[in-house]
């Protein structure tokens, strides 16, 4: 477990060091997965008191970001994490020689990805990718991508889409499909969207066959005065 999440650490663009100083912690945080890998590391910058997740939570997984997601400060590290409820991302930025907590976002499904990209062209984005799966219940599958920006001391969502969906019929119980799934091009002020939605039904033998198919297709562009990705009419 401790490799693994080295690994993840340095994948994110951190040095290890950096990554086990910043989140070194005690108390509340050691419910977080990452502040465990502080434990021996030595000497490092503290994170100051947080209760995220809060006592008794179960930690199903978490993901790393580093990036300037709050302009005038340096680089920043957001921390998703999923709960057996749901996913939680925070975003912590340094004081000094501490790390304190500058944002918490709550409402996501399993968090799948977090991503520090420019997509409005003016600064940086944090890019967060969850997903909701109930294959094994209710035959349903989603992936979703929310886009959030630093405004005013607080992160705002400018934009937020599906990448992908499937889902199957209930009666009768899987007899049909239908999937969604698009890919998302963003940069310079621009978001766009292009995909493939297709029905199918079940054969005989088990398989899909699809019966339907239609292109999914839409554009975007970054409006600053709305502080949003605004659509594009026939996009």
């Amino acid at each position: 477990m401790k490799k693994a999440l080295l690994v993840m650490a340095a994948s994110a663009g951190l040095a290890a060091g950096f990554v086990l100083g910043a989140l070194q912690a005690a108390g509340p945080l050691l419910y977080w997965p990452v502040a465990r890998l502080g434990a021996g590391a030595g000497d490092g910058p503290a994170v100051s008191p947080v209760s995220l997740p809060a006592a008794g939570d179960q930690v199903l997984g978490f993901r790393l970001a580093t990036g300037d997601l709050i302009p005038g400060g340096g680089d920043e590290i957001a921390v998703g994490v999923t709960l057996a409820g749901g996913g939680v991302v925070a975003v912590f930025r340094r004081q000094g020689d501490v790390w304190v907590e500058a944002a918490r976002m709550d409402g996501f499904a399993a968090i799948d990805g977090l991503e520090v990209r420019s997509a409005t062209g003016a600064g940086w984005e944090l890019f967060i990718y969850d997903e909701h799966d109930e294959l094994t219940g209710a035959f349903y599958l989603r992936r979703g991508l929310t886009i959030l920006k630093w405004r005013a001391g607080a992160f705002v969502p400018v934009w937020a889409g599906t990448l992908y969906e499937e889902a199957y019929s209930l009666d009768p119980p899987m007899a049909e499909r239908i999937v969604s799934a698009a890919e998302v091009n963003a940069g310079r002020g621009e978001l766009v969207v292009r995909g493939l939605h297709t029905r199918a039904r079940r054969e005989a033998d088990g398989a899909y066959r699809d019966v339907e198919e239609a292109p999914l297709s839409g554009r975007w562009r970054w409006d600053d005065g709305l502080f949003r990705f605004v659509a594009v009419p026939g996009g």
